[in-house]
């Protein structure tokens, strides 16, 4: 389970990270494209890859895809898809010894994901203070 959702949790980032960079590179674009790319990054956020790549094989052009894609790209995309596995390889682990690199991962995200969160915070009280305090022109 926590390798699941740690998976999901550094797609996710990765994608907001290229969707962050997009809207950068479209930032003379219309508000509708940059609109587009964090409402894509939103959705990522409550749909899993795994989901998607299950569901996108549900479709009918998906054998010709098989065709053309090189065996490598199919393996890239089958392993990257899985969740983290029980042990990491980089990471000696003795019989029966718990591993915690998913869940220190998990937690710096999490971690990160409160100080923005508490940074927005501010910003926002401090606009709300200045609205209050403001008159009408």
């Amino acid at each position: 389970m926590i390798g699941e959702l740690t998976t999901h949790v550094w797609q996710s980032t990765c994608f907001a990270i290229v969707a962050a960079l997009l809207t950068v590179a479209f930032r003379r674009n219309r508000a509708k494209v940059r609109y587009a790319l964090w409402l894509s990054a939103s959705l990522k956020f409550l749909v899993p890859f795994s989901l998607l790549m299950s569901l996108g094989g549900l479709l009918g052009w998906a054998p010709a895809v098989q065709r053309i894609a090189t065996p490598d790209i199919s393996l890239a995309m089958e392993r990257i898809t899985q969740p983290f596995p029980g042990h990491l390889s980089w990471v000696p682990s003795a019989p029966g010894a718990a591993n915690w690199s998913p869940i220190a991962i998990l937690g710096v995200w999490i971690g990160g994901f409160v100080a923005i969160a508490l940074i927005r915070l501010r910003s926002w009280l401090r606009i709300r203070a200045a609205v209050r305090t403001s008159t009408l022109l």
